[in-house]
């Protein structure tokens, strides 16, 4: 329950309207948008000579937005104890449009929860470079014991790279690197400032962090009724894949 205080200096005109967001901050999607309302300064009774203290109760509005459509297969074994998502492409991925003129490098993400909420295993495909409608033809597989299947949820994420590297610049880089490493083994090359992680892979400092476009969760207990009925499909019939 909120009960903060907003002061807001409007002119008194019966056309002006005030809109509520309802947002979530997700720590895997970034700021999700819920629901919203809206009331006008008339039905609050705003406009009138000496306005008083207003309170009303608003029912908020699901906010449903398209991002693309997204084919992929679902299937499940459980003799090997296998669930595979075959990730097959994306058509008209769609951004906001104070976000339209930023390179579009799409992947995908799949996190899977346990009951409780808990993350408990996270993989993604390779990024598709400066594209609407890539192509992945990739599969991804978790290990998913049979009396998991009914508990455990999955959140496919479609995130934008915001930084790739291009080829040049980074065989430009390799070779400064290799010939300052050749003259002073050991130390750090100036004017290159690059960081590695634990698995090796190179990045900048400076790298801003990936924004996620859209998402799609799949369980028994979703709200989603397609993604629901899609993941109970599986669940129910299993060594067949069901597309969606």
């Amino acid at each position: 329950m909120y009960k903060n205080e907003i002061d807001l200096l409007l002119l008194p005109s019966q056309d002006i309207s005030l809109q509520l967001t309802v947002m979530d901050q997700d720590r895997h999607c970034g700021p999700v948008e819920m629901g919203h309302t809206s009331i006008t300064l008339k039905h609050a009774r705003q406009t009138v000579g000496e306005p008083e203290k207003f309170s009303t109760t608003q029912f908020i509005q699901e906010t449903k937005k398209d991002c693309g459509e997204l084919l992929f297969g679902l299937s499940y074994l459980p003799t090997a104890q296998r669930l595979s998502f075959s990730l097959v492409k994306i058509k008209n991925i769609k951004q906001e449009k104070n976000k339209e003129e930023e390179n579009l490098n799409p992947y995908l993400r799949i996190i899977m929860f346990n009951q409780s909420g808990r993350l408990v295993k996270k993989k993604k495909t390779t990024v598709k470079i400066n594209t609407k409608d890539p192509v992945f033809n990739e599969t991804l597989i978790f290990e998913v014991t049979p009396g998991q299947m009914e508990n455990c949820r999955f959140l496919i994420t479609l995130c934008n790279r915001r930084q790739v590297m291009d080829m040049a610049i980074m065989e430009d880089i390799t070779e400064v690197i290799n010939q300052d490493s050749s003259d002073h083994e050991g130390s750090t090359p100036g004017g290159v400032s690059l960081g590695s992680d634990r698995n090796g892979r190179c990045e900048s400092q400076g790298k801003e962090k990936d924004v996620c476009i859209g998402r799609i969760a799949l369980g028994c207990n979703v709200r989603g009724d397609k993604e629901r009925d899609h993941y109970q499909s599986v669940c129910g019939t299993p060594r067949q894949v069901f597309s969606m």
